[in-house]
């Protein structure tokens, strides 16, 4: 996966490099809005799952490499026709399962309809 520097240049050069994925990278590499994390989150914060070339990419804005930028994590193949199932999946075997009594979790689907 890409790294970002913290030059504009490098952010803007970045981009190009991303393609289909630059207007969603876009808004995060501006340096403009606060990430998750911050005190004031209080352990509450939004996590995306998409399918980016066949990938369950999830984009959480808390998981950082050595140098302290924030990256995506990938889980691994999907397809259109699994991608629900594939981030229940994970929804389920990685976050539902760490505090099983926990009722602070909501889970949205954005879906394209047939």
């Amino acid at each position: 996966l890409l790294s970002f520097g913290h030059h504009e240049l490098d952010r803007e050069s970045s981009l190009f490099l991303l393609g289909p994925l630059s207007p969603v990278a876009l808004v995060g590499l501006t340096g403009e809005t606060e990430g998750a994390g911050t005190d004031d989150a209080q352990d509450q914060h939004f996590i995306c799952f998409i399918n980016f070339e066949g990938n369950l990419m999830e984009l959480d804005g808390r998981t950082f490499d050595a140098e302290g930028v924030a990256f995506p994590f990938n889980h691994g193949a999907t397809t259109p026709e699994t991608f629900l199932s594939d981030a229940a999946k994970v929804i389920r075997e990685d976050f539902m399962a760490r505090d099983p009594e926990n009722v602070n979790f909501n889970v949205t689907a954005l879906c394209k309809l047939d």
